[in-house]
């Protein structure tokens, strides 16, 4: 599984919505998942673009899911 946001560092904050990469990553693999974080800013198109051209160029295809939290 791949994640995405803003902040590989762990937050602060006693919101369980503004979890870091890190911590959903640990979240995810104490179930017994795989999962590899990616930094991206979803409101820089040019990061959002790259970010979709790697996976197609190392995956061949785009499995996605998309969660907006606001």
């Amino acid at each position: 599984m791949y994640v995405t946001g803003r902040s590989l560092k762990n937050s602060d904050s006693n919101d369980r919505a503004s979890g870091s990469l890190n911590e959903t990553k640990s979240a995810v693999e104490e179930v017994g998942d795989m999962c590899i974080p990616i930094q991206v800013d979803h409101t820089d198109d040019q990061q959002v673009s790259l970010l979709f051209e790697r996976q197609l160029l190392q995956r061949g295809k785009l499995p996605t899911l998309l969660l907006r939290r606001r």
